[in-house]
């Protein structure tokens, strides 16, 4: 074929012999091979690949739920909102991660797991504290400040054959010790707002150890006191004093004195705030022991019952009279 007779086209998308009348390559037209072919389509840069079809199932990665997820659950299924308030380090993750752990032996007491949206996320913090991390120390990784995140449990209690949902919120204790100083902090807590259970975390090593005991001792009640300023038991939830790593405790020569301190500090609790919840009690740890002496799990199963509304034998500590008169220790006769 001619030039004069050939279309002015070229299959080189980089030609532009239909405007400017040459080739880009600077040749004639018959000797050209691109010249006179219809364009063809632009090849995917180096290295990029054609995005195949989606195929298969789009799973939840099972992380941590959010806010607006919590409340879903809240509405398909009977609930349980535990909100966990603890400074840092005082053992809150490896207190979830001792619970899913023990679940992972079987049934704890007559309660049996039946299910989990964030397995995931309980499989990353336990993952520290196992053989197979190859740390010689077990570890929980500490949380992030930011909105508030929920580890699920799907629980079923022996002669029920409906679940109850577990929901345990995570904040960082950072973020609950502001509230000491700015109680407007507070108001946007939707894990205490909506808690049946709110659960204060003690640090059993701290308290042991002279220079922190009285910063232990000393920096609970102003939390409590700016969440309750706040709004945040309106609904009027239970409260549980928890006393962590005990075999911190168990293995200190200041164990008596330790234990004393947690006793008082139940009590004083109990005296300030125990009108603002339904129910007062005290709880013994260990999740994550670092001795083997201590038994791991130790004491959650009680924790779990009360989270569960199961009923106790264990009553709540008697309030304080807030003064020495006789009339001061009255209270009104329950119903």
């Amino acid at each position: 074929m001619s030039a004069a007779a050939a279309e002015m086209i070229c299959s080189n998308p980089d030609c532009r012999v239909s405007v400017d009348k040459k080739c880009v390559e600077g040749l004639s037209f018959d000797k050209c091979q691109f010249y006179g072919k219809q364009p063809t389509a632009p090849r995917p840069a180096e290295g990029a690949e054609a995005a195949a079809p989606a195929t298969g199932l789009d799973l939840d990665p099972g992380v941590t739920l959010h806010a607006v997820q919590a409340s879903g659950v809240l509405r398909s299924a009977r609930s349980r909102v535990i909100g966990i308030i603890g400074a840092y380090d005082c053992g809150k993750t490896s207190l979830l991660a001792g619970l899913y752990d023990l679940f992972q032996e079987g049934p704890i007491g007559g309660v049996t797991f039946a299910g989990s949206s964030t397995l995931h996320g309980f499989e990353q913090i336990c993952h520290d504290s196992r053989v197979a991390s190859k740390r010689g120390v077990a570890h929980s990784p500490r949380t992030s400040r930011g909105e508030v995140a929920f580890y699920h449990m799907d629980l079923l209690q022996d002669g029920e054959t409906d679940v109850i949902s577990l929901l345990l919120a995570d904040r960082s204790g950072e973020e609950y010790e502001e509230v000491a100083d700015d109680m407007s902090n507070g108001h946007s807590m939707f894990e205490l707002r909506r808690a049946d259970t709110v659960t204060v975390l003690i640090d059993g090593r701290r308290l042991c150890d002279p220079k922190s005991r009285h910063d232990v001792i000393n920096s609970v009640a102003p939390i409590v006191q700016g969440l309750q300023e706040s709004g945040a038991f309106a609904r009027r939830p239970q409260l549980a004093v928890v006393l962590t790593k005990n075999d911190a405790v168990i293995g200190s020569d200041k164990a008596a004195v330790a234990t004393a301190d947690f006793d008082r500090l139940v009590e004083t609790m109990d005296r300030r705030f125990g009108d603002r919840f339904s129910a007062v009690r005290k709880f013994v740890t260990t999740a994550s022991p670092t001795e083997m002496t201590v038994k791991r799990g130790d004491g959650l199963q009680d924790l779990l019952y009360y989270w569960l509304n199961v009923v106790s034998s264990e009553p709540a500590p008697p309030p304080r009279a807030d003064s020495d008169r006789v009339f001061a220790a009255l209270r009104p006769r329950e119903e």
